[in-house]
């Protein structure tokens, strides 16, 4: 039979105490692991997330957008403006086309890349446009004023100032919307 020790006593408190702590470090240790473990599956399922959702961003549509129509490009409003062209968009039910149209740059030195539509495996999906410094890949669609398949041909940029081709893009300059500037000229 175990004879009851007084609460003062150092012996029986150390010990207690040490077995405590040790209960504790487990705990906090246990927790530790568990919680390293749950972000590491959760970084697995981002990841895998991730290397499918390049593949299958959007709705997969059954069939290929019709062809690009032809149409006349309206004049430029202003020095500093870009042409972004047109696109087929998905309603749920059928593509409509989206007219083109120029939109002021976001900062001198910025290009538009189009938006292009593409087969990803199970059926075709859209990759928006965006601005940047460069122009990146739009699908090799020829989509004319200045985007013909790669790059684009209807300007450039030098310092501030955008210089227009006049083979691809139609500005006005003097008030008279049929002169179409090329190379600030």
């Amino acid at each position: 039979m175990e004879i009851p020790q007084p609460a003062h006593c150092p012996v029986l408190r150390a010990g207690a105490r040490e077995a405590q702590d040790h209960r504790t470090k487990e705990r906090r240790c246990g927790d530790f692991f568990r919680f390293v473990s749950l972000l590491g599956f959760i970084g697995f399922l981002l990841l895998s997330g991730a290397a499918y959702a390049q593949v299958d961003v959007g709705i997969a549509v059954s069939f290929g957008p019709p062809e690009l129509p032809v149409y006349e490009q309206p004049i430029c409003p202003d020095e500093g403006y870009i042409w972004t062209p047109g696109y087929w968009a998905w309603n749920g039910d059928d593509y409509y086309w989206v007219p083109g149209t120029w939109v002021a740059a976001p900062r001198p030195g910025y290009l538009w890349t189009p938006g292009y539509w593409a087969w990803g495996g199970r059926g075709y999906y859209f990759h928006e446009g965006y601005w940047g410094p460069v122009v990146g890949f739009y699908g090799g669609i020829n989509y004319g004023f200045g985007y013909f398949g790669h790059g684009y041909e209807g300007g450039r940029w030098e310092h501030d100032h955008f210089y227009y081709n006049r083979s691809c893009e139609q500005r006005k300059r003097d008030g008279d919307p049929q002169h179409i500037q090329h190379d600030g000229g």
